[in-house]
């Protein structure tokens, strides 16, 4: 009888903390609703390294923030690098232009701009600021 009191107050413990953490402060965002990406692109700001350009633009009627993260990709088709960047403190209606710093691959640093031949957004994530 211990064991099965126990498990159901076990069960009761997890039931409750999982609803403690069921809900959180920032709240995740459908980026489709609520900020509008413009004119990525791809830009060398130095002999060997390339940043992503842009513009966005917040359609949310509440303050954001954004994390973006794009791939590289070489000639074969290859993801060489990432980079992933924060738009922190988005008003509402309010639009920004952006700049990425460069690609990094974790084994090899920063991947030299002559390698890469295209780039893509892999994630955009949005929360409630």
């Amino acid at each position: 009888m211990g064991r099965v009191f126990r498990g159901v107050a076990g069960a009761a413990a997890l039931g409750l903390l999982a609803g403690c953490g069921g809900s959180s402060s920032n709240p995740i965002i459908d980026p489709a609703t609520s900020v509008v990406l413009t004119n990525e692109a791809l830009v060398r700001p130095a002999n060997t390294i390339c940043h992503v350009t842009g513009n966005i633009q917040s359609i949310e009627t509440l303050r954001v923030d954004v994390i973006l993260k794009w791939q590289a990709v070489d000639a074969d088709g290859k993801q060489v690098g990432t980079v992933t960047l924060g738009v922190n403190d988005l008003n509402p209606g309010e639009a920004r232009t952006f700049e990425s710093t460069g690609f990094i691959n974790g084994d090899n640093g920063l991947i030299d701009c002559s390698k890469i031949v295209s780039f893509n957004r892999t994630d955009t994530q949005v929360r409630k600021g």
